[in-house]
């Protein structure tokens, strides 16, 4: 429900998306291994994740409060970017990635013209703005970022993320972006080559620090931070 209620008043703030997903004639589904078996895929046609039990962290640093910030004053978030040596988990919990990418696309369901997966909806057309000239996987012509000559902030270098899914993928970034989550040293250089806007506020230092195009979410993309903040 965290996912759901961004006024944090115990309800979800967009019913028709829970309808969407919760469908019983096709329902949006999780599905949880043990492990990380990449030949593992069900048998379902409908909207689904699959994520192992052993790529999900609790206590991530990811998460403002487990790394000594506020997750209600954004202000904390510069002083605590600095995770090393702090006792949260350091390893990247895949779980908020697959359960926003669903939210994504039930919202791409219900408004395709703001949210729709491709580069024709706002969110879309945001998302291929923020990709200047640094091409994608899926084209043949992705550049790196952070250390190449191109002028994008997102770049999605697999092959098999076509158009619908690096809409998506950017919109899960940016959300992970404005909610403070890629907000880190440890996550802002691990998201480096394919993610530049991991500092959501135009005011804070940039993370990741000296990487070429890396930028905060405000000033990179207003229009995407202005999507996922409702502001």
């Amino acid at each position: 429900l965290q996912l759901l209620d961004n006024d944090a008043d115990g309800a979800a703030d967009d019913p028709a998306v829970v309808g969407i997903m919760s469908s019983s004639v096709r329902p949006y589904v999780v599905f949880v291994t043990l492990t990380e078996d990449e030949g593992f895929w069900p048998d379902y046609d409908g909207p689904s994740a699959v994520v192992a039990v052993v790529d999900a962290y609790p206590y991530s640093c990811d998460v403002p409060r487990w790394r000594g910030a506020s997750p209600v004053d954004r202000a904390t978030w510069p002083a605590a970017r600095a995770v090393g040596g702090l006792p949260c988990a350091h390893e990247r919990d895949a779980t908020p990635e697959a359960l926003l990418s669903l939210i994504a696309t039930a919202a791409a369901q219900l408004c395709p013209d703001v949210w729709g997966a491709s580069f024709a909806s706002t969110a879309g057309a945001a998302i291929l703005a923020s990709n200047g000239d640094c091409g994608w996987g899926y084209l043949g012509n992705w550049m790196d970022p952070s250390n190449s000559t191109c002028s994008g902030q997102y770049a999605d270098s697999d092959e098999t993320c076509d158009e619908a899914c690096v809409v998506i993928e950017g919109i899960y970034w940016a959300i992970a972006a404005y909610t403070g989550g890629l907000y880190t040293n440890e996550r802002a250089l691990f998201t480096r080559d394919e993610w530049l806007m991991c500092t959501p506020d135009a005011a804070f230092p940039i993370e990741p620090v000296g990487v070429r195009n890396a930028i905060s979410l405000q000033a990179g993309s207003a229009a995407l931070y202005a999507l996922v903040s409702d502001r």
